[in-house]
């Protein structure tokens, strides 16, 4: 029964999880340039990773394995994959580029209030 109710709200289950492994990305952003923690920088690198590729992952796999077809669900799971892998990189660094600038400029405004 459980695995059943999987197959049917894999879009659902694939939509939230792109939600959490988004959220867990920008706060792990947020963990490391506002809050400067390496712990949970770390922490919820591996929740981002985990919630981006695992669920994807395994749920295309059940389904294929179910249905022994390549359905349009397969295809938008190698998509977001695929695109994940190959872009990933260039979207962290631009990314990673501006919450860095919004944290300096946090800082330096903090610094000038706190000379007045």
């Amino acid at each position: 029964m459980t695995i059943e109710l999987l197959l049917l709200y894999k879009w659902w289950i694939l939509a939230a999880s792109e939600v959490i492994a988004w959220i867990a990305t920008f706060y792990m952003f947020y963990a490391r340039y506002w809050m400067k923690s390496n712990v949970q920088f770390k922490v919820t690198a591996a929740v981002a990773g985990i919630t981006g590729y695992v669920p994807h992952i395994s749920l295309a796999i059940y389904n294929y394995y179910t249905t022994r077809k390549v359905d349009i669900f397969l295809i938008a799971i190698l998509l977001f994959v695929g695109v994940g892998v190959i872009l990933w990189h260039p979207i962290e660094r631009k990314l990673e580029k501006k919450i860095k600038e919004l944290a300096l400029r946090k800082e330096i405004n903090r610094q000038k209030m706190h000379k007045k």
